[in-house]
């Protein structure tokens, strides 16, 4: 069973249930989730041209942005490599230059080793604080849904 069928199984099943909850102070049920993961699905199709079949790199703390990005490619059918936040500049730059994403998703805080690293094969670079998307923005409590 590929990811997508799985998504959309866990939402008709589990729809009024929790399905992410952050250090007890917020939750989401698949309902809520599913809705955040179309939402950011669409997005990078219509905004950041990514469809099936691309790559993209995740270079993020562990973070609310990072679950719903992650599940968001996946439902999207585009492949992901998570890189950890603790990757030099260097490694990063071996890393993306292997692989050759079609773009990389990075969180404010490892902005430096971005910068510094080689990431010329890469069409879009995505800090995710900036994004229109984002849970600063984007992701709602269940109760403002």
């Amino acid at each position: 069973m590929d990811v997508n069928r799985f998504l959309q199984r866990c939402f008709r099943r589990y729809a009024s249930r929790t399905a992410l909850e952050i250090a007890g102070s917020k939750s989401w049920s698949f309902n809520d989730l599913e809705a955040e993961i179309k939402n950011l699905a669409s997005m990078m199709q219509n905004e950041l041209d990514l469809e099936a079949g691309d790559r993209v790199a995740l270079f993020t703390e562990n973070s609310v942005e990072g679950i719903v990005l992650l599940l968001s490619c996946w439902y999207s059918g585009i492949g992901v490599a998570e890189i950890k936040p603790h990757t030099s500049s260097e490694t990063l730059s071996y890393y993306l230059g292997d692989w050759e994403p079609d773009g990389l998703f990075y969180s404010g805080d490892l902005k430096e080793n971005v910068d510094n690293a080689d990431i010329s094969v890469i069409r879009e670079k995505i800090r995710l604080e900036d994004m229109e998307y984002s849970a600063y923005s984007g992701l709602k409590h269940p109760g403002d849904l």
